[in-house]
């Protein structure tokens, strides 16, 4: 698909479920089964093989995930933000966070498998569309320590 088209399928796709309601609603379903399985009186480890679960249903479902976090709203802020990157602790098996401050945007890539072509794929098409970019230092995915402790 065209540069141009992909960006216009993109932006529309971010519009529609970035709308308020739908988040409300997306945000407000998955808290309650969450808030449900942490009240129910099954043992600890049953309550983390049913999230093991959940997460590993969502996979099925999509293979990666856009995350477009907006643009910066604290303005009196923006001069002094250089970057704004977004670390992704236990990702799906891709996701990319999208921000935008100070008239740059941030695409922070995160990713479970250790190739890069996803990566290089998309620089490549930043480059071919003769937009500039600049890549960091990969840094490895971790995991959020949760205690033991009910």
């Amino acid at each position: 698909m065209p540069f141009e088209r992909q960006c216009t399928v993109h932006r529309g796709a971010t519009f529609v479920q970035s709308d308020a309601e739908r988040v409300t609603r997306i945000l407000s379903t998955s808290a309650s089964v969450s808030r449900g399985l942490m009240r129910s009186p099954v043992p600890l480890e049953s309550k983390k093989q049913r999230f093991g679960q959940m997460i590993s249903g969502a996979e099925t479902r999509f293979s990666f995930m856009v995350s477009y976090v907006g643009q910066w709203q604290q303005k009196a802020l923006s001069p002094y933000i250089l970057e704004f990157w977004t670390h992704v602790p236990c990702t799906l098996g891709l996701t990319a966070e999208i921000a935008a401050i100070n008239g740059k945007i941030f695409v922070s890539l995160n990713q479970r498998f250790r190739e890069d072509l996803v990566a290089k794929s998309f620089a490549r098409q930043l480059a071919q569309n003769g937009i500039p970019y600049a890549m960091r230092e990969p840094i490895p995915t971790d995991i959020p320590y949760f205690s033991d402790a009910e």
